[in-house]
């Protein structure tokens, strides 16, 4: 709790201060509440909650997805250039630990495609097998589409 300047004409005045110097009233900073969250957690809570708070607003506000100026809608998340933006981080190898089974399902498909076309032998006998992970029982191959 803090003391304010502010002091209201009819309160009396209190014997300790100066008339001059008067306290005002207590104000509370923080709500009682508060004091309930962990010391530790109360500042990565308020950020928490605020950009929480932020992001429904915007969405709330902006709900309709990039637009331009004569409300035509900018396709920025269509196949094409989710495709387009795979395929710069791939050539850049950007973030092989994370990104790396969305890396791996583009050369699978372009392996696949190569073959069609005639370009690689269908059946190569000196081919490495498929690497197994950890995730091989619930995804067999990852789909970019998704991405």
């Amino acid at each position: 709790m803090e003391y304010v300047g502010r002091i209201r004409p009819h309160d009396k005045l209190d014997p300790r201060f100066h008339p001059l110097g008067q306290p005002g009233p207590r104000v509370k900073l923080i709500p009682l509440w508060a004091h309930k969250v962990p010391y530790g957690l109360r500042v990565p809570l308020v950020v928490f909650v605020y950009c929480l708070i932020g992001w429904n607003a915007r969405h709330f506000v902006y709900s309709q997805g990039p637009r331009t100026i004569q409300n035509v809608r900018i396709p920025c998340y269509d196949e094409k250039t989710m495709e387009d933006e795979w395929d710069l981080r791939f050539r850049q190898q950007e973030s092989i630990y994370h990104y790396g089974h969305v890396y791996y399902g583009m050369q699978e498909k372009r392996i696949e495609e190569a073959k069609k076309n005639g370009l690689l032998p269908g059946d190569v006998s000196n081919s490495r097998p498929k690497p197994r992970t950890l995730l091989d029982d619930k995804i067999t191959s990852p789909d970019i589409s998704k991405f």
